[in-house]
């Protein structure tokens, strides 16, 4: 049986990475703790504060930890709590989503692959990271509708979302090309991804 340390009262959200080998838990007063569950060591002590974290997701392989706040999103090493990069949401965006459950469809999405970050909402106009580096991969992308879904390809090697002017198409097999589908304009569009 293991025991973790910490205040278990208020705890808003728990997810774990896709071996189990690592536990977050986020408090109501923004507070978050990250967990390696094999010995019960804290990996990540996230105290309360103004930018108090909301809730956090890893990605597919368990590298990285996107802990989301109220005015950042903070990208973590899985491993080491190492602050990566930091990604700007602007609050408005953020207490929408939160309120209508939207977040995993718009908000901050990881590739499948782990290795891209696409904020399509959080941000005007979208953008692209690189969960690697937390940098920003400097391809203009052309904004996303507000309701707009996305969809990354099983390899995340390709990226599909709606804009005005149609359907966007970002190629990440190597360095990101971006292309828009138009005659799609004004259409509802439900995108899919067969493997």
């Amino acid at each position: 049986k293991l025991k973790l340390d910490g205040d278990p009262s208020g705890i808003v959200h728990l997810a774990f990475d896709a071996t189990a080998s690592r536990l977050l838990a986020v408090s109501e007063n923004g507070a978050a703790m990250l967990w390696n569950t094999a010995d019960g060591a804290v990996v990540v002590d996230h105290p309360p504060g103004t930018d108090g974290a909301v809730r956090g997701r890893f990605n597919r392989n368990g590298t990285r930890l996107l802990l989301e706040g109220r005015q950042h999103a903070r990208l973590l090493d899985a491993a080491t709590g190492r602050e990566i990069g930091r990604i700007a949401v602007p609050q408005v965006d953020v207490l929408s989503f939160y309120r209508n459950d939207d977040l995993d469809r718009a908000a901050i999405a990881f590739s499948p692959d782990g290795r891209w970050l696409f904020t399509p909402l959080t941000s005007r106009p979208p953008r692209l990271w690189s969960a690697e580096t937390g940098t920003e991969v400097a391809a203009p992308l052309p904004a996303a509708e507000y309701d707009s879904p996305l969809a990354f390809d099983h390899e995340g090697a390709l990226l599909l979302y709606r804009s005005a002017d149609g359907v966007v198409r970002v190629d990440l097999s190597g360095e990101p090309r971006v292309s828009t589908v138009e005659g799609l304009r004004g259409r509802r569009l439900s995108v899919s991804m067969s493997e």
